[in-house]
């Protein structure tokens, strides 16, 4: 075998390492992305979500109504821990009228 001979199988195995290594780097890349949109689609479908959460709830008054058809006004106990209303009322009568009742405190 001559000295060409033996330098041309050299590169050429050193080709096809660097070939080897540009395809795992290749995979890598491609998962890495499909990861990203994975996590892109999330976060895009949370934000819609948290959108529309907050834009069907209107607020008229200052008067919220709770999950448990309870209606407490600013000055009442509870006022502050009612977090997620259910509704709101710019009067007591309108909060009666629509099924809620006082809060005893």
């Amino acid at each position: 075998m001559r000295k060409n001979d033996s330098l041309k199988i050299y590169f050429g195995k050193v080709l096809i390492f660097i070939f080897d290594s540009m395809m795992v780097f290749f995979d890598c890349v491609a998962y890495i992305s499909t990861l990203l949109v994975a996590v892109l689609e999330s976060l895009s479908k949370f934000i819609r979500y948290s959108m529309c959460k907050q834009s069907t709830q209107q607020v008229t008054g200052l008067i919220k109504g709770s999950a448990n058809y309870i209606y407490h006004t600013p000055d009442s106990k509870y006022y502050h821990k009612i977090t997620q209303p259910i509704a709101w009322f710019a009067t007591e009568a309108e909060a009666e009228k629509a099924g809620f009742r006082a809060c005893k405190q």
